[in-house]
């Protein structure tokens, strides 16, 4: 099992395709975001670029195989983490690729770093609208009232009834490392359960409350973003086709496509983001 302890305390499952220059893959599923959901997508990377290029595929933090500390975690957080594991493999500069919040991701890591990042597909993005994004900010703040009404024993017993946490909100974020690791899950057992709560609601904040447009960063950054991108737009709630538009009309080296997700386009799409790749690979 290919994993890394990183210097950011994170420790993150990774799978590694194909040989060549770099992408490193941001994975749909919200705050599951796993590499999984890859091989549901309309498209698999890891299978269709592989041919081309060296694909890092991972868990991200607190996603299934990949955890974190007990700690206030947000965007920063994570980008961290993606750096870490660039270096840990020792890659100074490579494509990204998200999908669903992994574009968020995409965009925040080339933000943080742009001279490692040489281009970005960005495939769903997900875009505030409505208050669409109000259900994730609920699971925060169910796992902080079931900690602070029920204590930790309640914590524990719902992530190893169902460690998921975006089907088990009251397992909170930390769910999946609660149930793999019983140092861990008896460390959380002693946790003050304001404190657990309090770094839940914070958590939300850092993910959801402290900007507005694709949450990770602002409108103002993105029209002065020079890498080149490449937008597979959304056409539902929690990834409008608005979020993509605007994404393409803001950044100054970006191509929007519409429709790319039906079966029948599938050979489109991956030609498309293919040659996307090697014409901006160095």
């Amino acid at each position: 099992m290919p994993r890394a302890d990183l210097k950011t305390g994170a420790s993150l499952y990774y799978e590694e395709y194909g040989s060549g220059y770099p992408i490193l893959l941001f994975a749909p599923g919200g705050m599951d975001s796993r590499i999984d959901f890859w091989h549901q997508a309309p498209w698999d990377p890891t299978v269709e670029l592989a041919s081309s290029f060296r694909v890092i595929a991972m868990d991200q933090r607190n996603a299934h195989r990949s955890f974190g500390p007990l700690e206030v975690t947000g965007w920063d957080t994570m980008v961290a983490d993606q750096l870490a594991l660039l270096d840990h493999l020792h890659i100074e500069r490579t494509h990204v690729a998200g999908g669903c919040i992994g574009s968020s991701y995409c965009l925040r890591i080339i933000q943080e770093a742009p001279h490692r990042i040489s281009a970005a597909v960005l495939q769903n993005p997900i875009g505030l609208d409505d208050g669409n994004f109000d259900g994730f900010k609920r699971m925060f703040t169910t796992a902080a009232d079931v900690a602070e009404k029920h204590g930790m024993k309640a914590v524990v017993e719902a992530a190893t009834n169902n460690d998921r946490f975006q089907q088990n909100p009251a397992a909170g974020y930390w769910a999946a490392r609660i149930a793999a690791e019983s140092t861990f899950r008896g460390k959380i057992e002693k946790v003050s359960p304001a404190e657990y709560a309090r770094i839940h609601r914070e958590t939300k904040a850092k993910f959801f409350e402290e900007r507005d447009f694709v949450l990770s960063v602002s409108r103002e950054w993105l029209a002065n973003c020079p890498t080149p991108l490449l937008i597979l737009a959304g056409h539902d709630d929690f990834h409008p086709v608005e979020t993509a538009k605007e994404i393409a009309n803001l950044a100054p080296n970006a191509i929007f496509v519409d429709e790319w997700a039906a079966p029948e386009l599938r050979p489109q799409t991956v030609a498309t983001v293919r040659s996307f790749l090697k014409q901006h690979t160095p």
